[in-house]
């Protein structure tokens, strides 16, 4: 759930201190997340200053605020809003088939329904280069996470959307994404937590056809 912040801040080239809480100190989390001062505990937090904040949407909405990125008029900013609920929705329903106890099920259910939503995805795109013009908003790194945890349900579900491809190739050659992905800082997997049935784990399967290079 923080793959989006990470990439949106890289991009930003704004400096942060990461901390992970991993299958080796899991339980840290549950000693702290009551004493760190937040409002409603949870993963990921940003804290920025005294300003203390959880929920990954909210995280992306205030960064995005600080730079002025959500939208110059009342109609930009209704389109960001769509976007970010169709994106988190998109992402949100990838989750269900990492935490479920029919995954098979759920991932049958959204395969089903994929083409119609990357239809969607395809026709709002058009030929810009991003969501919404020349330059990636914080809805482009959602919309890119969940692309590429995508693709490890099914690695065909983009070869119908030519445009989609190219869409996830321009965020991964963005200067400062590019060169995030080849540091050492750089985090590719899990897709979810490392105890999910899908997605989790301490590596990709291997020769899996979505895995590829930075």
């Amino acid at each position: 759930r923080a793959q989006s912040i990470r990439l949106f801040l890289e991009y930003l080239k704004q400096p942060y201190e990461e901390c992970l809480y991993d299958k080796c100190n899991a339980q840290k989390w549950f000693e702290v997340k009551h004493s760190m001062g937040f409002e409603f505990p949870n993963l990921p937090y940003y804290i920025d200053g005294d300003f203390k904040l959880t929920e990954t949407v909210a995280i992306l909405r205030y960064i995005a605020d600080q730079h002025g990125m959500l939208g110059s008029s009342a109609k930009e900013r209704a389109v960001i809003s769509m976007l970010e609920s169709a994106a988190v929705e998109m992402r949100t329903n990838e989750a269900k088939v990492a935490y479920s106890k029919q995954p098979e099920e759920e991932k049958e259910q959204i395969l089903k329904n994929l083409p119609r939503i990357l239809g969607y995805w395809s026709s709002f795109l058009k030929n810009k280069a991003f969501l919404m013009g020349s330059n990636p908003i914080h809805v482009d790194f959602i919309l890119y996470e969940s692309l590429e945890v995508l693709r490890y349900l099914d690695h065909t579900c983009l070869d119908s959307f030519e445009n989609l491809q190219q869409f996830q190739k321009r965020i991964e050659q963005l200067p400062q994404i590019s060169a995030y992905m080849k540091s050492s800082r750089f985090i590719k997997w899990p897709l979810h937590s490392w105890f999910a049935g899908f997605g989790g784990g301490d590596a990709p399967p291997a020769g899996h056809p979505a895995n590829k290079s930075p």
